[in-house]
């Protein structure tokens, strides 16, 4: 797990889904495959929690609302192929998130992240294309307000391997 300060102060906690790192973690993930394997397809599930205290809601002039926020976001990756180690590969990452304030209930809000992504790997040369679509509920400083916000991102990927230690 990995801990981050994000812009509104708040310490939130993240699974990374990185490689293992040795022998016992290798087996662990080897077994768990096993079972959240559908034919071709892996499915990964995750999960992130954080909270922290906002002492300005509505970011407008006057009396301020402040609250604490809880979110919780579970979600799954559907790989095929070799997405782990970036061979050539298919995912589609699905995470939706919950927001909970401890007063004001009115800005709880669910938002959704699907991204999708492909993979090509050549001998030294991996590229990737992918897009990632989010609806997010929250409060916007431009227009001093909550807002929804719908964002699609087109990715573009490249990773060229100069030696087993060196990427760019």
């Amino acid at each position: 797990a990995v801990a981050a300060l994000v812009p509104s102060a708040s310490a939130q906690i993240a699974n990374l889904d990185s490689a293992p790192q040795n022998v016992f973690e290798t087996e662990r993930e080897e077994s768990l495959a096993k079972y959240l394997n559908l034919g071709p397809i892996s499915v990964r599930p995750h999960l992130n929690a954080s909270a922290y205290y906002d002492d300005n809601l509505t970011l407008k002039d006057g009396p301020e609302l402040e609250d604490f926020v809880w979110r919780i976001s579970p979600g799954a990756l559907f790989g095929f192929g070799e997405f782990r180690d970036k061979g050539n590969y298919v995912t589609l990452d699905y995470t939706p998130t919950a927001s909970f304030y401890t007063k004001y209930s009115e800005y709880n809000a669910l938002d959704h992240l699907v991204d999708f992504n492909v993979g090509w790997k050549m001998s030294k040369l991996t590229l990737g294309v992918g897009q990632s679509y989010e609806i997010a509920n929250g409060k916007q400083v431009e227009a001093s307000a909550f807002v929804e916000q719908e964002s699609y991102v087109p990715k573009l990927t490249s990773l060229y391997e100069f030696s087993e230690k060196t990427s760019a």
